[in-house]
């Protein structure tokens, strides 16, 4: 495929997975910081970094997740791949956490 750039994530994008949904805003303006934030309507938040394989057709994406628990929020950190589908619209992420006991697969939609 071809090569993509750190600035085609950015935006606003959105993961309908039934009665949830996910949203997540990339903004690779500024490098070496996190990039990606986001929340969804269970009340987890995410935070984390999209970063550009160079010459590659993905990216490396890393984000931890906190979700409301029983009176303590539960906070796990993912890494994985994401891709773009050929005219930007869709990102798709897939990932694990560090044991690999969990997984996230999410194809995100880029909202307007």
């Amino acid at each position: 495929g071809t090569a993509l750039k750190a600035e085609q994530a950015n935006g606003k994008w959105q993961a309908d997975l039934g009665p949830i949904k996910v949203n997540w805003t990339v903004d690779t303006a500024a490098t070496n910081v996190k990039n990606l934030s986001g929340t969804s309507t269970t009340g987890c938040s995410y935070s984390g970094q999209s970063t550009v394989v160079p010459t590659q057709s993905l990216y490396v994406v890393q984000f931890t997740e906190t979700c409301p628990g029983n009176g303590t929020p539960v906070t796990q950190s993912f890494s994985g791949i994401g891709s773009l589908n050929a005219d930007s619209t869709r990102l798709t992420v897939v990932a694990t956490n560090e044991a690999e006991t969990r997984a996230a697969a999410l194809q995100l939609v880029k909202q307007p």
